[in-house]
């Protein structure tokens, strides 16, 4: 019965089965009639387009590896590289290949067989590839590379070598000359050899500069041919000076044979030189480039123009190729323009029919819908039209019903914890709003508490998630029976519940607060597990603390965190220990602004050798003057700066002034180092060590004159990465204070460790120890572990003289404190430091 509706003819889908067969049949015979026009050019051309891109794939390959053993030909003549002759064989062997195989191929494209061509094409590869060879012969030979060379070592070396040894063993002959006359030929010898000399280096120089060693080959063979010929004229008038003087006196058999040696070596070598000068000035002073020229550069030529005009045969396939396939085209568009009448004719026709039968009684439908999501109620609908629309009608109505059975549940869940049914936060806000605007009519208060759970993290990973979801709800619904009706108890998510009292006081909040303690610290059973567990409530007042629902939930969240410190229970919003209050930004910023513009201060306190009485370094302490308020010392500034993240670039302001300011010291002639406070911050800074021998080398300050005083706890927040950071700082040369000593938790067997230089007993020992026995002790035993361990002891707080001669007597090395100066700026320092007349090691003062 189903199947027989849902093809019936009153059916949507039966009404159109029958129109789409009558398309299909259309679209079918169309086809049909297309496929007789296409299925003979389609064969023909698809074999044409295999065999084009066949033919196009070997031609691109025979012109790469012709490409390729070209460029490494024009490589050889110019590096002779066994690597460059091994890709000229390979890539014309393999470029001859490609050739062979393209000219054996047996299917061509119709109207094209470049037999002839093909074979050119491998004629001339062959050619190439002999010629090539040949070419790289010639260039590795160099009697046949260099025409001038046999000249060179035939003749000119041979002619070089008689006249250097027959001028060389006439001056040896005269070697112990004793009368005047011999000195002077002996020197006239020497002047003749020495002018020879630089002919020769000048004839080198020519063939270096025909080279192309020296700059511009043309320039460089003029000015050496020129050189040549006017010390070879110089060599002939010595040569005759000498005849001439063989002829007024007697010289000796071996001075006259020597002359005419020379003579004619020189008139030989000269010869030689004009030869070769006549082949270097040619264009064939080197073999390989005429040849390039003529044995190759016409066979690339030949071989481009053959692979080229197998393009254009390729090209010329392709368009026949074209012109069949637009005759087809056209055929086709004409059996096109039949087949889209025919469509448009049922397109038509089924227009009218989806108007009528369709599209109006979902028009109903969709206005009936539109209505009823503007909350009125969904009205009847006619079954009209085709059977799909009366069953779409049918589904909408009892969809409807369902869906606002839905939306309340949803409406509740979106409103509602999903483990406690308790509100969320959503409805918490908007509760919270909807009681301020009452208070502010009738100028009431509010109160709201934040409630956290202590220790419940330790239920969960104990007894599992289960557990602590049943201790969830077991504290919601406590909290619900302590309460007013018109009160509202909130789970904002993990342990943290919200209270809200619309028209109570701060009483009323803290009695409810005291209320609720109560309530959390009786016992639970859960799953036999007898627990026991707490709360920590901040309360924040509407309008005292807040006049939004943002700024109560947050304050609020404050007091509950300061609760949660101080382990009172409860507490009340207070601005001083709001770390986001406006104050607090401000000073944040300010402290920013401070540091860009450079005005914050550094004051140096003087530190005493106890032994020699002399001023042997300075801590820098750093100061804030605030406008229209007190300074800010360094704890201070300090602490702001590790609260806020703005203790990386404050640290790397105070290393840079304090490093400036302990180079000028020494360049004054002041032998004094400086000591800077290092956080925890800092130690867990991956990149202190590379920053400080950056800033070090800025500076040119020797690392030894650069203390940080690092306090036990920063030590210990991180142990390892500490011990690495101020390993690799003590290997760079800067000396490591262990600062506040004794007041840490740091064990003797980590100190033994560390690469400390010296402990700083803190000052709460040392401001005392004249009064108190105790104090005393401690800075003694202190000071014996430092000394036992090889360590320097600096003891700071010293307030009077008392205690620096208690000091003394305890062998302690170092003092600081209001007794021996104050902190003091820089400028005041020097003038202060000029009566302790500190030994000079002052640097140099760069240019």
């Amino acid at each position: 019965m189903t199947a027989t509706r849902r093809f019936s003819l009153q059916s949507l889908r039966g009404r159109y089965l029958i129109i789409a067969a009558l398309v299909v049949a259309v679209v079918v015979t169309g086809t049909w009639i297309a496929h007789n026009f296409l299925s003979s050019n389609a064969r023909s051309s698809t074999a044409n387009i295999e065999i084009r891109n066949h033919i196009a794939h070997y031609s691109r390959l025979i012109r790469n590896s012709v490409w390729r053993a070209e460029y490494a030909l024009l490589a050889f003549t110019l590096s002779p590289l066994d690597l460059y002759r091994q890709e000229v064989k390979a890539n014309l062997d393999q470029a001859l290949r490609y050739a062979q195989a393209l000219h054996r191929l047996r299917s061509w494209p119709s109207n094209t067989r470049p037999i002839d061509s093909m074979s050119a094409l491998v004629a001339d590869l062959q050619r190439l590839r002999v010629n090539g060879r040949r070419l790289m012969d010639i260039r590795v030979t160099p009697a046949e590379m260099f025409p001038a060379m046999h000249i060179m070592t035939g003749g000119m070396v041979p002619d070089h070598t008689d006249f250097y040894s027959a001028a060389t063993e006439s001056m040896d002959d005269l070697a112990d000359a004793t009368t005047p006359s011999q000195r002077a030929l002996y020197r006239q010898l020497s002047e003749l050899r020495h002018t020879w000399t630089l002919m020769i280096g000048a004839f080198r120089v020519y063939v270096a500069s025909r080279l192309g060693m020296f700059g511009d080959p043309e320039s460089g063979l003029l000015t050496q041919s020129r050189n040549v010929k006017l010390l070879f004229g110089d060599v002939q008038r010595r040569l005759a000076l000498l005849d001439a003087r063989a002829n007024r006196a007697d010289l000796g058999l071996q001075v006259n044979d020597s002359l005419a040696r020379m003579r004619t070596a020189s008139k030989r070598w000269f010869a030689s030189y004009q030869q070769v000068r006549k082949i270097t000035e040619s264009n064939h002073w080197r073999m390989d480039v005429p040849y390039l020229s003529s044995h190759i550069q016409p066979l690339l030529t030949d071989i481009r123009g053959l692979l080229e005009g197998l393009d254009r045969d390729m090209e010329r396939s392709a368009r026949m190729d074209a012109g069949s396939f637009r005759a087809t085209a056209q055929r086709m568009a004409n059996s096109q323009v039949i087949e889209a009448t025919l469509v448009l004719l049922f397109v038509a026709l089924g227009s009218i029919y989806l108007e009528r039968h369709v599209l109006r009684p979902i028009s109903r439908v969709s206005h009936a819908l539109k209505a009823a999501s503007q909350g009125d109620e969904l009205e009847e609908i006619p079954a009209v039209g085709a059977l799909e629309a009366r069953q779409l009608i049918e589904a909408f109505q009892d969809m409807h019903k369902k869906v606002n059975h839905r939306q309340s549940a949803l409406e509740h869940q979106a409103l509602h914890d999903s483990l406690t049914s308790l509100p969320n936060r959503v409805l918490l806000q908007d509760r919270l709003q909807q009681a301020i605007l009452a208070a502010a009519r009738s100028n009431g208060q509010i109160a709201l508490l934040m409630l956290d759970l202590d220790r419940f993290k330790e239920i969960n990973d104990t007894l599992g998630h289960h557990v602590g979801d049943m201790v969830l709800r077991t504290v919601a619904t406590r909290l619900q029976r302590l309460l007013r009706k018109s009160d509202t108890v909130a789970r904002l998510g993990g342990d943290e519940f919200a209270i809200l009292l619309p028209m109570a006081d701060l009483a009323r909040a803290e009695q409810v607060a005291e209320r609720v303690l109560q309530a959390l610290e009786r016992e639970m059973t859960l799953h036999q597990h007898k627990l026991y567990t707490s709360g920590s409530l901040g309360i924040a007042l509407y309008p005292l603390h807040g006049a939004s629902s943002q700024t109560l939930i947050k304050r609020a969240d404050v007091a509950m965190y300061a609760a949660k410190r101080s382990n009172d229970g409860f507490c009340v919003y207070d601005v001083a220990g709001d770390q986001h209050s406006v104050e607090r930004l401000s000073m944040i910023t300010e402290l920013h602004d401070a540091i860009e513009r450079n005005e914050l201060l550094l004051h140096y306190q003087p530190k005493l050798d106890l032994v020699t009485r002399r001023v042997v370094g300075v801590e820098a302490l750093l100061r804030w003057q605030r406008p229209a308020l007190a300074e800010f010392g360094t704890a201070d500034v300090i602490a702001l700066a590790e609260q806020t993240g703005i203790i990386k670039p404050l640290t790397q302001w105070v290393l840079a002034r304090a490093m400036a300011e302990c180079t000028e010291w020494l360049r004054a002639g002041l032998d004094l180092g400086v000591s800077v406070n290092l956080s925890v911050w800092n130690l867990q800074d991956r990149n202190l060590v590379a920053q400080m021998g950056e800033m070090l080398s800025e500076w040119k300050l020797p690392p030894g004159f650069l203390t940080f005083e690092i306090t036990e706890s920063a030590m210990m927040a991180e142990p390892d990465r500490a011990l690495d950071t101020l390993t690799q700082l003590d290997r760079m040369g800067i000396s490591l204070s262990v600062d506040d000593f004794g007041t840490g938790f740091s064990s003797l067997g980590y100190l033994k460790k560390l690469p400390v230089d010296e402990l700083k007993i803190d000052r709460s020992f040392v401001i005392n120890m004249t009064e108190d026995e105790s104090d005393a002790t401690i800075v003694r035993s202190t000071i014996d572990l430092a000394h036992n361990l090889g360590l320097k002891v600096v003891a700071e707080g010293v307030e009077d003289a008392r205690t620096l001669e208690l000091l003394q007597r305890l062998s302690c090395d170092t003092a600081q404190g209001y007794h021996i100066a104050r902190p003091m700026p820089a400028a005041e320092l020097s003038d202060w430091l000029s009566q302790y007349h500190c030994r000079s090691t002052a640097l140099p003062v760069s240019g």
